[in-house]
């Protein structure tokens, strides 16, 4: 199958395999790969009566749920642009994204309690999220979300049956947008990612080269990475949905749920953030033969720590097989272009290039080299087209290196002789103290290790007296934790492993971190907090 082409002529591979086999698991009910695309051609038969058409923004605002899913393949059908944001963002900021983006068409539905406040979208479209789960879990979630619906909005409802499609697939240039998605804003200034169907088809292709020798069709993957997110994009919904594998989907994370989850139905990989690990390993029913059917567990979005990666081989890995990946991706990426190989586990890393991929790093004297310290920079078939409506970041984010072009990644990192790549930390997160560089994450991953810690962020703050900066680790304790004494054990470990310069100068106690829109914590605000 070739990538030049839309991701909905893409995904309808995994039709084509097989249209009886269950495409989608939600919440006690499942659906077949034929139901799964009669519902997206309906979706865009309704999208297209509403005026969709193509160059459309439509904005979507749902959890993990089948009408998201048959929402991001129908705008791709009409040669829209689908525009993804927080299932959960509230007004004002999904006012400010509507409007930057150009987008008229909201999809957004009855998990969200402000539906009927929207009185700036031309066209809403209304989801019951509930539609498609299993009875008695459609009586429970009808209780507790009793959500109006607004005056102004079209009831999704009506596309669920309807299967005489007369829409046919718009002529699609697969070097068109195709996707919106948000970075996290790491810099301060979130930016809206453009990425092709092309680029969102070629990562795909990646990966199937990474899984040459396993059976994807019969990969059962536990969806809990919410699709705003490049990872859950890609890695859960549209390459499962491609190559024919079944999604497992989670509208909401609960750690008691997923193992519930990957028990009934043999989930067999998973992608997640290590927050996800953490909540899997505090459940006791975490474990089991059951659990060992689990044998992909693919960790992105931020630096997993050693200790946490280690746990989580433990509990699901029956042999001294690696079981447990650290990717290395952005969202200008479109996800993952990293990870390590079965045959090459190296825990500390984040992977191996994968095929077709080129990564550098650039030097701070202006060198690109293939081995060494510096700013990752990569070279793939699966980048962004540029940041929406910012031609200047767009120009500042890619370089030239012997006629290839490649993206600076904003992180610094390390390769080495193998051409193994190591992730130190975000550049702008990068602590300079009397002249030495000082990487949070390094920090963070030995506090992370004090008994008592439920999270920590370090950051660096002005030290006037020196003209420098000094470092200040700020923690969320366990609420049955003692301050005076967890600062004691954080500054002791630290002196263990860190120069003195990267010992913390300040620990600050919180009872939670503020965070972004993508969840991650908001480090512009967390300094404001402790300065």
């Amino acid at each position: 199958m070739t990538t030049e082409t839309s991701i909905y002529e893409y995904a309808r591979q995994g039709l084509k395999k097989d249209p009886e086999k269950t495409a989608i698991w939600f919440y006690g009910r499942a659906m077949s790969y034929r139901e799964l695309f009669c519902g997206i051609d309906a979706t865009a038969e309704r999208l297209a009566s509403l005026g969709v058409t193509k160059g459309s923004v439509v904005t979507v605002r749902l959890p993990n749920c089948p009408q998201t899913v048959m929402a991001i393949y129908a705008i791709a059908k009409l040669g829209g642009i689908c525009n993804m944001v927080h299932g959960l963002l509230p007004l004002d900021g999904l006012r400010a994204n509507m409007v930057f983006c150009k987008s008229g068409v909201l999809i957004t539905g009855n998990h969200i309690s402000d539906c009927e406040k929207i009185d700036f979208a031309e066209t809403i479209l209304y989801v019951d999220i509930s539609h498609y789960m299993g009875t008695l879990s459609r009586i429970g979630y009808s209780l507790k979300n009793k959500n109006s619906r607004p005056e102004n909005a079209v009831d999704f409802s009506g596309v669920y049956e309807h299967c005489d499609i007369r829409i046919p697939e718009a002529k699609i240039l697969a070097k068109e947008c195709g996707l919106y998605m948000h970075s996290s804003g790491s810099t301060g200034s979130p930016k809206a990612v453009m990425l092709s169907h092309l680029a969102l088809n070629n990562w795909v292709e990646i990966t199937r080269v990474y899984f040459r020798n396993v059976d994807v069709t019969g990969q059962v993957c536990l969806s809990a990475l919410p699709y705003f997110h490049a990872l859950g994009f890609q890695m859960d919904m549209h390459r499962v949905i491609s190559c024919g594998g079944t999604l497992v989907l989670m509208a909401r994370w609960n750690g008691k749920t997923a193992v519930n989850l990957i028990k009934r139905h043999g989930v067999t990989v998973m992608a997640g953030v290590p927050a996800m690990c953490r909540s899997l390993l505090s459940q006791k029913s975490f474990s089991g033969e059951k659990i060992r059917q689990l044998r992909n567990c693919f960790i992105g979005g931020e630096k997993m720590e050693q200790e946490l990666k280690l746990a989580m081989k433990e509990r699901i890995c029956a042999s001294t097989e690696p079981c447990v990946y650290e990717g290395y991706g952005l969202t200008e990426t479109a996800s993952a272009f990293a990870v390590l190989e079965k045959d090459h586990y190296h825990i500390d890393a984040c992977g191996y290039p994968q095929h077709g991929v080129v990564c550098k790093v650039l030097r701070e004297d202006g060198v690109f080299s293939s081995v060494g310290e510096g700013e990752l920079v990569v070279s793939a078939n699966c980048l962004m087209m540029g940041y929406l409506n910012d031609p200047v970041a767009t120009e500042q984010a890619f370089v030239e290196c012997d006629g290839e072009r490649f993206l600076r990644t904003g992180d610094y990192g390390l390769i080495d002789e193998a051409g193994l790549i190591y992730f130190k930390d975000r550049i702008k997160n990068t602590i300079v103290r009397k002249g030495n560089n000082i990487f949070p994450n390094e920090v963070e991953q030995i506090i992370r290790g004090v008994t008592g810690i439920a999270d920590v962020c370090v950051v660096g703050i002005p030290d006037e007296e020196n003209q420098t900066e000094s470092v200040c680790a700020c923690i969320v304790p366990h609420k049955e934790a003692d301050a005076e004494l967890l600062k004691k054990k954080v500054l002791y470990e630290c002196g263990r492993f860190l120069p003195a310069v990267a010992v913390p100068a300040k620990c600050v106690f919180l009872d939670e971190f503020p965070k972004n829109h993508m969840g991650k914590i908001d480090r512009i605000k967390l300094k404001m907090l402790v300065l």
